[in-house]
C-alpha cells in the first residue's frame, strides 16, 4: 500500500503474469480479502477470539478445520500450543485465500 495499489499490482504481475493481467479485475479481488484480513489480525492479538472473528474464520475455512483448533486457542493448554494453533489457522487462511499464495509460498 505504501507504493499504492497500482505499484503492487505491476509486482504482482511481474510474479505470475498469467494471474495478474488485469488491474481491475486485481483491484476488485482485492476488496475481497478485508474478511481474511480482519480474521489474521484477530488471530495475531493473540487476544481471546470474538465469536464474530471466529464465524469468520468458519466462513473462510472448513468447520472440521478450525474446530479443533479453536479448542486448543480457548483451552487452558500452554501457551504455545496456543500460538501454534493461531499459526496453523493463519497458514491455512493464507494458503487458501488472496494474494498470499503467491507472495508467500
Amino acid at each position: 500500500e505504501q507504493l499504492g495499489r497500482e505499484s503492487h499490482f505491476a509486482r504482482l504481475r511481474l510474479l505470475d503474469p498469467d494471474r495478474f493481467y488485469d488491474y481491475e479485475a486485481f483491484v476488485e479481488e482485492e476488496e475481497q480479502y478485508a474478511p481474511v484480513a480482519d480474521a489474521i489480525t484477530s488471530l495475531f492479538s493473540g487476544e481471546k477470539l470474538p465469536d464474530e472473528a471466529k464465524n469468520q474464520i468458519t466462513e473462510l475455512l472448513s468447520e472440521q478445520d478450525v474446530e479443533p483448533l479453536f479448542r486448543i486457542i480457548e483451552s487452558n493448554s500452554d501457551e504455545e500450543a496456543k500460538a501454534s494453533a493461531r499459526q496453523e489457522l493463519i497458514d491455512n487462511l493464507m494458503d487458501r485465500h488472496g494474494t498470499g499464495r503467491v507472495l508467500f509460498r
